[in-house]
């Protein structure tokens, strides 16, 4: 907090940062492996991951990603990532749905 003299009084103004925000992006695809998936998104290079979360019961995983924007951008337009995202138990014969767009996602 700062103390700022105005007219014969002193204010108090106080700066409040706040975090870049994030939105949703459609996942790419998923392939399960011995952890859990391995996800990819391609996005701007204007972007950047932000995370991915994770939803899991006994019927669906579900998988939102989430992107937040860059200070800079790069020469390539698209970037693609593929990560590995750890599930709580193994996949077996749940289905994967995305978050972003709510279908299931073909493993």
């Amino acid at each position: 907090m700062t103390l700022v003299p105005m007219a014969g009084a002193v204010v108090a103004v106080a700066w409040v940062m706040t975090a870049p925000s994030t939105t949703r992006t459609p996942i790419g695809g998923a392939v399960p492996d011995e952890h859990g998936l391995r996800v990819s998104l391609t996005y701007s290079s204007c972007e950047e991951l932000d995370r991915i979360d994770v939803a899991e019961d006994t019927r669906q995983v579900r998988l939102t990603a989430y992107l937040r924007g860059r200070g800079s951008c790069g020469r390539d337009p698209m970037t693609t990532q593929t990560m590995p995202v750890p599930l709580k138990t193994p996949l077996r014969d749940r289905e994967v749905v995305d978050g972003a767009t709510g279908e299931r996602l073909t493993l």
